[in-house]
């Protein structure tokens, strides 16, 4: 399979608070597992054979490959950065360049629960495994769905709301404390984790799991290993900094979206 595929935008979704979710056509020969990331680059991503790395920028795939379509959810006034203000500009029939997919996030079928936590639009990685489970439970004893979103607004909510349940339960959490005191008290048996959000939140996330006795094995981030590793760690829990981004700029104001601050502060969950 080739690295590097042309696609169209074939249709752009308002999701409110400064949210689009973009649906590309599906190249015949692009393959994917549910809970991979691309890089989506914009028009002159390549410039004399070379990444132009203001034009290119990593997103979770929000669809299952049966799906037929390449979809991304995204926040728009996560930053001033060119590449969020081109986005922002871009009409049905524009091209793009979509490379670099791969996959740390696979719905692991080992007959125990799954545990999906997340925040911001880190709802588009858990759609994937949502959809794949809904089709197969094979392997997979119940899926709990846990949001952290203040405004209950989250992303694919009617969908999710609307899906069979088949063993399927959601649950948002509009504030952390109440995310944190639930997540620490709830039983979910034998289960493996998948967290997505901001550096904070998946330091402090891992650090409950591990407090709760869960082991690191049975914990699933969207990052390289050693990452978790040292959020897991005890020691290394006490000692990390994590970047404030209290100070990040909210006056980016994305073209034909409403007015208002970014309400995770610029992390990584708005990609």
């Amino acid at each position: 399979m080739k690295d590097n595929f042309s696609v169209k935008l074939i249709d752009i979704i308002d999701e409110g608070n400064k949210r689009a979710t973009y649906i590309f056509d599906k190249p015949s020969d692009f393959n994917w597992d549910e809970g991979s990331h691309i890089s989506l680059g914009l028009e002159d991503c390549f410039i004399d054979g070379k990444r132009n790395k203001a034009r290119v920028r990593e997103f979770s795939i929000a669809t299952t490959i049966d799906e037929d379509k390449v979809v991304i959810s995204t926040r728009l006034d996560s930053s001033e950065s060119e590449y969020k203000k081109l986005l922002s500009q871009m009409k049905i029939g524009d091209s793009c360049s979509i490379f670099g997919c791969g996959s740390r996030m696979k719905l692991r079928r080992e007959n125990k629960n799954v545990v999906l936590i997340s925040m911001g639009v880190g709802m588009a990685t858990m759609r994937p495994l949502i959809t794949s489970y809904l089709k197969n439970q094979e392997g997979i004893g119940s899926m709990t769905n846990i949001v952290v979103n203040k405004s209950n607004d989250y992303l694919y909510k009617k969908e999710l709301l609307d899906s069979p349940k088949k063993n399927f339960k959601n649950i948002c959490y509009t504030g952390r404390q109440q995310y944190k005191e639930n997540l620490m008290k709830d039983d979910f048996g034998q289960a493996v984790y998948y967290i997505v959000g901001s550096n904070a939140f998946l330091k402090d996330s891992v650090n409950l799991l591990r407090e709760k006795g869960v082991a690191v094995e049975d914990i699933m981030i969207d990052k390289e290993r050693t990452k978790l590793e040292s959020y897991y760690d005890a020691n290394s829990y006490e000692n990390m900094q994590v970047k404030n981004y209290s100070a990040t700029s909210a006056s980016f104001i994305p073209l034909a979206f409403a007015m208002g601050g970014c309400s995770c502060g610029g992390n990584c969950t708005c990609k």
